[in-house]
């Protein structure tokens, strides 16, 4: 079997079914301990990291060299370009490209990949082959996807469909264990299954429904304070007297919320506590949370989250999961999504890949595995018609006029397996530029550039990873003007590396916005690794987050445009435990006045930590928050200097630590505690062997790793006590010039100035607020970005804090400014040109 190589079989096994295999078991030794071979190995507690060599596409991207058919632009706006697009994929065979040529396509709809696996779309360049939207996006992906490549081919009636579910009984061959890191898992039953196949693992929530009974979740209360409150849940809970409850609605705003200490449990499924608050109105559904003292997944609204919790499956589940009791009402929002590479059907077990990544998954919440389906599709597709190894690279896609709601994505990979997009250059997204989402796993979004946003509000994302996925990579892209550069909601096991976000596009006035938001909803054990941003963000808006890394980060404390408020270089909200910041770079001189922040959320702080709600919402603080947060080697421009705050042997322990620790040596629930490192030495990354390809630029050759408290003399126009170069992501931005087919220049033909504000005549414009502007020939600087706060037909405002004076002789404003963007330019050696010379010169644009 193996002699035809490992990944040919797996791909294989996917494409076809090898149905004959079914009954074929792999002998698997048992799991290895994380920490072997393991570059953290030392720093980190295997309880609090994994193996992250493991995201993305095995071996890499395919690099295939043979074309189906070449597509050239019709040079007509109906929808000619799109049929043919369309056509072309569907009648590629596998593993060959459709090549589009230079120009502009009209696409009116969408384009879909179908039912084709292993096929490439390949334009000329970014700066030569543009896909121009005109339309909304088709719906195979699940909405109005522009791109789709995902498993979806049409809207199914219940979008959380399933084809079968088993329950998960333990690993190794053991009942009732489930061994970190194991890849031999036990099941009730192993119908339906195959090799190949891809599936999600869950369990259910740290939360128990509560049933709408006269005295139970429907409690109006006390007609007079106080009276005991009885609660019925819909299933045995393990709560004790003297435990603290949180009870909350789920859908509700405010009903039925507040946390209450249990004075007695009259049966497994009942406790009371006594409320001194008369007439609480109904909340609907509701759900009752004891905090595990450690790992916790939960979803309770107004307890441990501000909002709804929307991911995973549910109790009662239209489709009825076997997991589900008779009655229960719970959510399973805890995921890994794995692929079978092995089954052994008389003992009931199977072996998949990777190996498991939480350590908090028991028997008491019921674990289950589940495999998606829609309703059309062929026999020969095991997974539910994913999505296997396809891949859209080197065009221009434009969604500026497609008419695009929030709802719309432009990329969309869903159901996506081994899929990819490459040297991609999105302009003007609705509600994200790329989604991956809904059992996706190990796909690449790499060496691209996402620039401008038509999302409402917060909700405008570059990269939005959503729903259950795992080991997804996205490496190496830029995001200009964009609230979120990279959104993380379900994902486990990720990397996101060394992309540089710019302009954070905030839809408040002077607010900065992180750009980077980590868990969003129930997110654990990913990677950040050399990222360039505005500032990072744990929160715990639609779910509880865990275990989540930060390494060699350039995190500024500050925005371009300059902003006033929101200037934190970390934050780490209630409920995101045991995460882990090592070696990263934060803060900008006057940014930042102070170090830290425990439970407020106010500018001018490095860190902002344990706070539950900063909107009134009910959330408490959350002090195991900072007690089990990791810190180690990372510089800051309050402190001035590295902090290796680990015990009385570590450097600057009396002065810069002020003689306390920041590194949570006591365990919690499901985390160790972690030792302190012996060694002030950290790797160049967590993921990579050696300097990545797309490292050299035309521009020099960053030193590897750029940031760190190891780096000296950094020159990053941004940097920080010389420990930061710029990125490679960073020089292809600040040194590739302004696309002239979508720039437009206007004069100045008055200026007022006035408390700190100045406003420009330009004549008719369509700018509109808090866009990103740039002014040629303005004092205080001779050419700068500055986000517009009010606007009229023929004004643009923005902050300005000093007066420039009258004089607007030479004033320009350019908008929008996209650049004229190909990563071949950018990283050569990546894209087989020969590698500039190894100096760094910084060129600043």
């Amino acid at each position: 079997m193996f002699g035809i190589g490992f990944r040919m079989w797996q791909r294989l096994a996917i494409r076809k079914g090898f149905a004959g295999l079914a009954g074929f078991f792999i002998v698997t030794l048992l799991p290895i301990p994380l920490a072997h071979s393991q570059v953290w190995s030392g720093i980190l507690d295997p309880s609090r990291a994994t193996d992250w060599t493991k995201a993305g596409i095995p071996g890499g991207i395919p690099n295939r060299t043979t074309v189906c058919n070449a597509v050239s632009p019709s040079g007509k706006t109906n929808d000619d370009d799109m049929k043919a697009i369309n056509n072309a994929i569907a009648s590629c065979p596998e593993g060959q490209v459709v090549n589009l040529g230079s120009g502009i396509f009209t696409i009116t709809n969408g384009i879909t990949f179908g039912t084709k696996d292993n096929v490439t779309v390949r334009g000329a360049g970014p700066d030569k082959t543009t896909l121009k939207f005109t339309g909304p996006g088709r719906h195979e992906c699940g909405g109005g996807g522009s791109i789709c490549l995902g498993g979806i081919k049409s809207t199914p009636a219940n979008p959380a469909s399933y084809v079968g579910s088993h329950s998960w009984t333990g690993t190794n061959g053991i009942a009732g264990t489930y061994t970190r890191g194991a890849t031999v898992l036990n099941l009730d039953s192993v119908s339906g299954l195959r090799v190949g196949q891809i599936i999600i693992l869950d369990q259910r929530n740290d939360d128990i429904g509560m049933l709408p009974s006269p005295n139970g979740a429907t409690e109006k209360g006390c007609a007079t304070a106080p009276c005991t409150v009885t609660i019925t849940t819909s299933i045995p809970h393990e709560y004790s007297v003297g435990q603290t409850v949180g009870v909350g609605g789920k859908n509700l705003a405010r009903d039925y919320v507040g946390y209450f200490k249990i004075t007695a449990v009259p049966s497994p499924t009942t406790f009371q506590y006594t409320l001194n608050t008369a007439n609480i109105a109904n909340s609907g559904d509701g759900y009752s949370t004891v905090d595990t003292n450690g790992v916790m997944i939960s979803g309770n609204r107004h307890i441990t989250i501000a909002e709804n919790l929307n991911v995973g499956r549910a109790c009662p589940d239209a489709m009825n999961p076997v997991t589900c009791k008779t009655g229960e009402i719970s959510w399973r929002s805890q995921t890994e999504v794995k692929v079978v590479t092995a089954i052994d059907a008389a003992s009931k077990r199977i072996t998949i890949s990777s190996g498991l990544h939480y350590s908090n998954w028991r028997t008491s919440h019921a674990p289950g595995v589940y495999w998606l389906a829609s309703t059309s599709g062929s026999e020969n597709n095991l997974n539910g018609n994913y999505a296997i190894r396809d891949g859209i690279e080197n065009l221009t896609v434009d969604y500026t006029i497609n008419g695009g709601s929030d709802n719309n994505s432009g990329i969309a990979l869903r159901r996506a397996y081994q899929c990819w997009v490459k040297n991609v250059r999105s302009i003007s997204g609705d509600r994200n530029h790329v989604w991956v989402r809904d059992g996706s796993m190990q796909n690449e979004i790499l060496d691209s550039y996402f620039v401008g946003q038509k999302g409402s509000g917060s909700q405008s994302y570059g990269v939005e990873i959503h729903g259950a996925t795992a080991d997804n990579l996205v490496q190496n892209n830029i995001c200009e003007h964009i609230v979120v550069c990279i959104m993380m909601g379900g994902s486990v096991g990720s990397v996101i590396a060394y992309n540089y976000a710019v302009d954070d596009g905030s839809y408040v006035t002077a607010l900065m916005m992180p750009m980077m938001n980590a868990n969003h909803d129930v997110d654990a054990f990913n990677l950040f690794e050399g990222n360039d941003s505005p500032s990072i963000n744990n929160d715990n808006v639609h779910g509880t987050g865990n275990l989540v890394t930060f390494f060699r980060n350039r995190l500024r404390g500050q925005s371009v445009p300059i902003k006033r408020n929101g200037l934190i270089g970390a934050t780490v909200g209630a409920y995101n435990r045991g995460v882990n910041f090592v070696g990263n770079v934060m803060g900008t001189t006057g940014a930042q006045k102070d170090y830290q922040q425990i439970g407020k959320y106010t500018s001018g702080y490095i860190w902002s930590l344990d706070k539950g709600s900063e909107n009134g919402t009910g959330v408490q603080d959350d002090p195991l928050t900072h007690q089990s947060l990791l810190r180690w080697g990372n510089y800051d421009v309050v402190t001035g200097a590295v902090r290796w705050c680990g015990n009385s042997s570590s450097p600057g322990w009396s002065t810069i630590c002020n003689s306390t620790s920041e590194i949570p040596t006591t365990g919690i629930t499901f985390i160790n505690g972690n030792p302190v490192p012996l060694s002030t030495m950290l790797p160049a990354s967590f993921y990579l062997p050696e300097q990545p390809s797309f490292w050299p630029t035309p521009w020099g050759t960053p030193p590897w790793p750029a940031v760190g408290p190891d780096v000296k003399g950094g020159t990053a126009s941004d940097g920080a006590g010389g420990h930061a170069y710029g990125i490679p992501a960073q020089l292809c931005y600040m040194n590739t010039q302004i696309d002239p087919s979508y720039q437009q220049t206007f004069t100045v033909r008055g200026a007022s100035w006035s408390s700190q504000e100045i406003t420009l005549n330009i004549g008719t414009h369509t700018i509109g607020r808090y866009d990103t502007v740039m002014v040629s020939g303005a004092a205080p600087s001779p050419h700068e970005k500055y986000q517009v706060i009010d606007r009229t037909p023929t004004t643009i405002s923005y902050a300005l804090p000093v007066n420039p004076g009258v004089d607007i002789s030479g004033w320009t404003v350019t908008y929008p400014n996209i650049l004229l963007f190909n990563a071949a330019n950018c990283y050569p050696a990546a894209y087989g040109g020969s590698a500039p010379p190894a100096r760094l010169s910084l060129s600043v644009r």
